[in-house]
């Protein structure tokens, strides 16, 4: 926890794992997900409680146990709710409460890479793990081992559709209904509700975006 006006340090805690989320904040407590184990057992997801004003561990809650395939940190996206949080890791996607308590599952198809060495790996890495986007009562997920884009509704965690896309860089941007998805030098266009295929065009290799919530405009620029 640092000062915003100088800079210097409040508290520190060492959780002793490897911390896999960035930190949010629910019910007057700080939350972060970490995980334990090493790289020859399963890792487990764990969420962490922590007071704001100290940095003292207030609560540690077992989320899911997950295989160790990739022999490194699991790569974890945390999305933060109204009391509750969704979590998407190797190739599942989960909703708990703000205790822990989980509501619902889903697993998805879900590849990993040999070696990030091996050229034919290469198009694994290349894919980005962008966290899922959630649109109203609907949740969009794409994630890197996984060539797809699904939508599935947040309150039951049921698969509305799933549509496989080859050469699959991940997730852009949603607006007016609409839901763009990156692929090398080309952009799809796909209805949000039906995951019909509107169209594509050209787009740059590298390009960065922003977001206006009000009225959710995006705007695109090249570097």
């Amino acid at each position: 926890c640092l000062d915003l006006f100088d800079g210097h340090v409040i508290w520190a805690q060492r959780l002793g794992d490897h911390v896999v989320s960035d930190p949010w904040i629910q019910d007057d407590l700080l939350h972060v997900v970490v995980t334990t184990g090493s790289e020859f057992e399963n890792y487990q997801l764990v969420l962490v409680c922590l007071d704001i004003r100290d940095g003292n561990i207030r609560q540690r809650s077992p989320l899911a146990v997950l295989s160790n395939v990739l022999d490194e940190p699991v790569e974890c996206m945390i999305v933060p709710l109204k009391q509750r949080f969704l979590v998407q890791a190797n190739g599942c996607l989960m909703l708990f409460d703000s205790l822990g308590r989980p509501l619902w599952s889903r697993t998805f198809p879900w590849l990993y890479p040999a070696s990030s060495g091996w050229w034919h790996a290469q198009s694994w890495y290349a894919q980005r793990n962008p966290k899922p986007l959630i649109i109203g009562d609907q949740v969009f997920v794409s994630m890197r081992g996984g060539w797809f884009v699904a939508s599935v509704e947040l309150s039951t965690g049921k698969l509305q559709w799933y549509q496989p896309i080859g050469h699959l860089l991940g997730l852009f941007a949603y607006s007016n209904g609409k839901l763009y998805v990156e692929t090398p030098g080309r952009m799809w266009v796909i209805a949000g509700t039906t995951c019909e295929k509107l169209g594509e065009y050209d787009w740059p290799a590298r390009a960065e975006k922003v977001v206006l919530t009000e009225p959710r405009h995006v705007i695109t620029f090249q570097v």
